[in-house]
């Protein structure tokens, strides 16, 4: 990758009142903004200066004020001013933060920049605040430019931090540690999917940042080919999930879609009752004639081997393993299907990036050349990062202040009697007066009303807000009108049940998250079970295959029949044309050894005679065909007179007295089924 030399500096805070938001406003929507914007509310206080926030502004600043812009806004007729402007979902309040991605417009979805409220507490909403500014920038192209002081470097995963979205890697030459940001290497895939502990890593170090920068590598569809062959059983992580398609990652950046049909053969099941977002489930992998790949999953056996998914860095672990999930943040449900799916983000913690939509017309067959294949690489770089604003030291006022970092450039600017530092000719204040606060009384304005959508904590934390304000206003022009104490005390009253009803709505949320927890693991059990019960062809529900048998004259009809089901439901539509069923022999004893079969040993069995009868078995590393040995270790391979060789292909693999499929294969080509037998039967 072609990297420019560049620099940034830590921007510190600008901190915006009411005369400001308009500007601020255009501010988050200017196409021509090129960082992303966190907007951080302090909590209600003392109107002479600016209250506390959720988020550590120290550590903002320290960790992306280089790649972003930091704006502090005041809770109260500022925060409301926001909400009035902004589209709906993207209000910031009440020590809360949100980072504004570039191009934000009034279409947006504000999923893609979640807000970080109190209940997170200030280290985790610093993090998440943190994290979501470094994967707006990333989403830029910001980091495509390196810094003026960087160079190659290499290290070892010494542990994770923050939540696990920071890893610290200790530096081969000595100088220390650096850390490695989930943002900057495949988000949203957490990092201890990427990496492994002890494990080691390359990249660039920034020196100014003590960051280190990996190339990330998209596979391109030869060597995911090359990794997986055709038929071969792997690992998928569940993206997105529809009533008809889904979509499943072999890569974080290369997604395919499948069909219902491709999951079950009951066109009745949806694929969200099948499918949970998030989860990491088994697929067959489909080479198709034109070079693209496929997913299938209603062919795959509880016990078939399972290559380990591709590694996302050169000598890490596998990114998928059997048993990991990825639980979205949003609980709101993606209808691929539907008119909503235009623009929704990939689900996971934090959205980001571009995401396929599917039209809701779009039609879609079994027997067209289904799945294409997804490349999702980096956005394109949107430019350089802009210029970091002068500031100097203006007259303290009550509506513009700024809060600076405790490290770097900026510490020796720090806000003490003489005032606060403001950002001069900074886009968010465009150089406007600011009003300073009226001394005579006035009414009370009553806040605006809430949108009905808003969340029961929302609802709560805004009514706490606006009941502090009412307070202070009130007590100011109590105190002017010479009230009694007795007064001030009920409004205080006030207060403390508006913090009671907070802290009560604090605890039914977390109560509700448990619960959803709960929910969301016991719809990925029922969808694992839903799964492996669709996929018992739809001719044997309700009947075993003992009672199939009573509508056959003879033994080698019935197996005839149940082959012919199996084939039909095991090899897809378009590739029914490449592995057809040959003609066959049913040895005299073949029967009699299914009877001792439960109903799941059947079906494997009739799966394995269609693969070794369509001549898929040799492709399939679960089916282990070899030739059978005439006795002991060493001894030779069994033949009969007429050249035939005996041939044994599992049926089982990974179980106590797992069954082996034993067949005759004659010189030219015809197959003779001999019989079923347990893996330490070598008779015939």
């Amino acid at each position: 990758m072609t990297m420019t030399a560049t620099t940034h500096r830590p921007t510190p805070p600008v901190a915006v009142g009411t005369g400001a938001v308009d500007d601020l406003v255009a501010r988050i929507l200017d196409a021509r903004r090129t960082r992303p914007l966190v907007v951080v509310s302090t909590r209600f206080g003392d109107a002479s200066r600016v209250g506390p926030t959720v988020v550590d502004l120290d550590r903002l600043v320290e960790q992306a004020g280089d790649l972003v812009e930091v704006v502090v806004i005041e809770t109260g007729e500022p925060t409301w001013r926001l909400k009035e402007l902004l589209p709906h979902g993207f209000q910031v309040y009440d020590g809360a933060a949100r980072s504004f991605p570039v191009g934000t417009t009034v279409d947006s979805d504000p999923r893609a920049s979640p807000l970080r409220l109190a209940w997170l507490g200030v280290e985790r909403a610093t993090d998440l605040v943190i994290s979501d500014a470094l994967a707006h920038a990333h989403a830029a192209g910001l980091f495509a430019a390196a810094p003026r002081r960087s160079r190659p470097a290499a290290g070892t995963v010494k542990g994770f931090t923050a939540g696990g979205t920071r890893a610290l890697i200790e530096l081969d030459d000595g100088s220390g540690f650096a850390t490695l940001s989930q943002e900057l290497l495949f988000a949203p895939t957490p990092l201890e999917w990427t990496l492994d502990r002890g494990g080691r890593v390359r990249g660039r170090l920034d020196l100014d940042q003590r960051r280190l920068i990996v190339d990330e590598h998209v596979p391109a569809l030869d060597e995911l080919a090359r990794v997986f062959p055709h038929a071969s059983v792997t690992l998928a992580l569940v993206e997105q999930v529809g009533h008809e398609h889904a979509r499943l990652a072999l890569h974080p950046r290369v997604a395919i879609r499948v069909h219902l049909t491709d999951v079950s053969p009951n066109p009745l099941d949806r694929l969200d009752l099948l499918l949970v977002e998030g989860e990491v489930v088994p697929v067959r992998v489909v080479h198709l004639s034109d070079g693209r790949l496929h997913l299938r999953l209603s062919d795959v056996d509880d016990d078939e081997p399972v290559l380990p998914a591709v590694s996302l860095i050169d000598g890490g672990p596998p990114w998928l393993r059997e048993g990991r999930s990825l639980v979205a943040d949003a609980a709101q449900p993606v209808d691929l299907d539907g008119p909503d799916a235009a623009g929704l983000p990939v689900v996971t913690a934090e959205p980001v990036g571009a995401v396929e939509t599917v039209s809701p017309t779009e039609p879609v067959s079994p027997t067209e050349k289904l799945g294409p294949t997804e490349k999702l690489g980096p956005p394109e770089r949107v430019g350089p990062p802009e210029p970091i604003a002068t500031f100097t030291r203006p007259k303290p006022g009550p509506g513009l202040r700024a809060v600076l970092p405790a490290t770097g450039p900026a510490a020796a600017e720090r806000p003490g009697a003489s005032g606060s530092p403001v950002a001069s000719g900074s886009p968010v204040s465009s150089g406007s007066p600011v009003a300073s606060r009226p001394t005579d009384a006035a009414p009370v304005p009553d806040p605006p009303a809430a949108p009905t959508s808003r969340s029961a904590l929302q609802t709560t934390q805004a009514e706490l807000a606006t009941a502090r304000a009412r307070v202070a206003e009130l007590e100011r022009r109590i105190h002017e009108l010479g009230v009694s104490d007795s007064a001030i005390a009920r409004l205080h009253q006030q207060v403390r049940v508006a913090e009671q009803r907070a802290r009560d709505a604090l605890a039914e949320q977390g109560r509700l998250q448990r619960e959803i927890a709960g929910l969301r693991a016991g719809h990925a059990e029922s969808a694992r079970r839903l799964r492996t019960a669709a996929r018992v062809p739809r001719s044997a529900v309700g009947r075993s295959p003992r009672d199939r048998r009573d509508d056959w004259p003879d033994a080698e009809s019935w197996v005839r029949h149940e082959i012919a089901c199996a084939w039909a439901a095991r090899v897809a539509a378009f590739e029914k044309r490449e592995y057809p069923l040959p003609g066959y022999l049913v040895g005299a004893g073949f029967a009699d050894t299914l009877s001792a079969l439960d109903e799941g040993q059947f079906d494997k069995a009739m799966k394995a005679a269609v693969d070794v009868l369509t001549g898929r078995a040799p492709k399939l590393a679960g089916r282990d065909l070899h030739r059978l040995r005439a006795g002991e270790p060493g001894a030779g391979d069994r033949q009969r007179d007429d050249g035939a060789v005996a041939m044994r292909c599992a049926i089982e693999q990974h179980t106590p007295s797992a069954r082996r499929l034993h067949y005759w294969m004659a010189p030219g080509g015809t197959i003779e089924l001999i019989d079923v037998r347990v893996h330490d039967d070598l008779d015939l």
